[in-house]
């Protein structure tokens, strides 16, 4: 499905049109209170779908519910990294479970952090990483970039998940790595 422009008529119209024929739906940004932010408004009729500020980052508000006849919809922040990390962390482990898999979620791996960086306080950060080296000999991650840039996240084959109560992390620290890629 191609872009839907910020306009609350065509972003109602997009969506009556994929309830005949979806078996979920998945949007992205519009979830802000900014004046083109128009995803709570338009859902607001079509079902009941609950927005709530999530602890991590990148990202914070997500949505999930049900519209028109009970088609599950997620609604994912509108940077495209963030939105990633949301579908890695919420999405894919859900369609898993439905599809009947037992194992949901990404392989994770410990991996020394090649170097240090500021974490926010009171979120869970997901940084892209670069992950190199062996179960014997060890893990690295090196940070790909910027957390909030794509091409940070098209360099990455990992996520580093550094935890809520961390506000520093030093190189050496030794981090739960989410392998994206094997």
């Amino acid at each position: 499905m191609a872009a839907v422009p910020d306009e609350r008529s065509s972003l109602r119209e997009v969506l009556e049109d994929q309830l005949v024929r979806a078996d979920l739906i998945i949007t992205t940004g519009g979830l802000s209170a900014g004046a083109n932010d128009t995803v709570k408004e338009v859902l607001s009729p079509l079902g009941t779908v609950r927005f709530d500020n999530v602890a991590i980052a990148p990202g914070r508000q997500f949505g999930v519910g049900e519209v028109g006849e009970g088609t599950p919809i997620v609604c994912l922040p509108g940077n495209p990294v963030a939105a990633q990390i949301g579908y890695e962390v919420f999405v894919r482990p859900a369609l898993l479970s439905m599809a009947g898999h037992a194992d949901l979620y990404r392989p994770t791996v410990t991996a020394a952090v090649t170097r240090g960086w500021s974490s926010p306080l009171e979120r869970r950060e997901f940084v892209p990483v670069h992950l190199t080296g062996t179960p014997d000999e060890g893990y690295r991650a090196a940070p790909t970039g910027d957390p909030l840039l794509l091409t940070s996240m098209s360099r990455a084959n990992a996520l580093v998940v550094v935890p809520q109560d961390v506000g520093h992390v030093a190189t050496g620290d030794r981090l739960a790595a989410m392998v994206l890629e094997s």
